[in-house]
């Protein structure tokens, strides 16, 4: 038996993430609960929303670890809040549940004291914690390096998701005119090298969309680059502008954790041709010449010869993003992901009932 507890839905059970965990025929249960996280500031974070997801996490303890029966082999949480909780409750109501904690992602903050704290906060977390869920082979090498004295064992599951009405949003953009241009489009905030993408569209026969509202992440736009920021772009408008692009380009600055990655896998399940930046936390989600180009970090040079191939090669366009569509079904839906996932939690299939 395994408990979930996600917390994006009151009604989970009916969602794709429901149906991703049908499809595994394992015996389950849901407890789901909607828990924004829309604070606007620090004070919003720490006196709205950690006191909310104190009391979620209380709350999904006692329901699983001590009034549920029958008490679950595994638990699957997603915040390090709750694995303290968890595991304090496992820990005084001497229960054998093994704990899976996803995502885990840790990133180094500036200053050596900050980072030493937060290590050893993380350490005492994954202590509690028996899998820990990381989305790329890197993080996967790297966090056993880092928390050395831990008995977490991290597996790389790759990420998964599902587009809502991504067969409508093929067909409309199917239906539109040709852009007298070609169109490239971007999106995200985290990790990501506007600047090198920025100048890889100087002296382009191409209009590029930035989709993104965080403005510290946009560098000065070029005189002689045709660059269109669109900071109120959300939903069902953002995967419109995604599934219309000639182009999506995924520009990561980061090399040690996983970002980008939603970006690209949307564009896939639209069936765009991609090009993205060739970092470690890419394999597994994308394959080079077959259903993504992949460009070396910081080349601005092999980023426009990329996106000039591209422009001047249809053919090659479509390949791509046949390819790309092709390869999220088999490997990147939401049940892709959880089949994924049972895989990594479970250590002896037959314990699960």
């Amino acid at each position: 038996m395994i408990h979930f507890f996600p917390m994006f839905s009151n009604d989970a059970e009916n969602s794709p993430y429901g149906d991703a965990i049908r499809s595994t025929e394992i015996e389950y249960r849901i407890h789901a609960r909607v828990l924004s996280k829309n604070y606007k500031n620090v004070l919003g974070y720490f006196f709205s929303f950690i006191p909310n997801l104190f009391l979620f996490s209380i709350t999904n303890a006692w329901w699983s670890l001590v009034r549920a029966r029958p008490v679950p082999d595994l638990v699957v949480i997603s915040s390090d809040i709750e694995a303290i909780v968890f595991g304090l409750v496992r820990f005084f109501r001497r229960r054998s549940t093994r704990i899976a904690l996803t995502p885990f992602i840790f990133t180094a903050r500036r200053g050596t004291w900050v980072n030493a704290m937060r290590r050893r906060y993380y350490g005492l977390v994954l202590r509690l914690v028996d899998v820990a869920i990381v989305h790329s082979y890197l993080e996967a090498e790297r966090y056993a390096a880092v928390f050395p004295g831990v008995h977490t064992h991290f597996a790389f599951v790759p990420y998964g998701l599902d587009v809502d009405r991504r067969e409508a949003l093929i067909a409309e953009a199917a239906g539109k005119p040709a852009h007298p241009r070609s169109l490239v489009v971007t999106a995200g905030k985290s990790g990501r090298d506007y600047t090198t993408l920025f100048d890889a569209m100087t002296n382009t026969n191409a209009e590029l969309r930035v989709i993104c509202d965080f403005a510290p992440a946009i560098p000065p736009i070029p005189t002689d680059a045709d660059i269109k920021i669109m900071s109120d772009c959300h939903g069902y408008e953002y995967l419109r502008e995604l599934a219309a692009a000639d182009i999506v380009v995924v520009p990561v600055a980061s090399s040690d954790i996983s970002v980008g990655q939603m970006v690209l896998l949307q564009a896939k399940a639209l069936g765009r041709p991609v090009i993205a930046t060739d970092t470690p936390t890419m394999a597994g989600y994308a394959c080079d010449g077959v259903d993504t180009l992949l460009v070396p970090p910081g080349d601005a040079m092999a980023m426009r010869a990329a996106i000039e191939r591209l422009i001047t090669d249809p053919a090659l366009r479509k390949q791509l993003g046949e390819a790309a569509m092709s390869s999220f079904l088999q490997e990147n839906t939401t049940a892709g992901f959880m089949r994924g996932l049972i895989a990594a939690v479970t250590l002896d299939h037959q314990k699960i009932r």
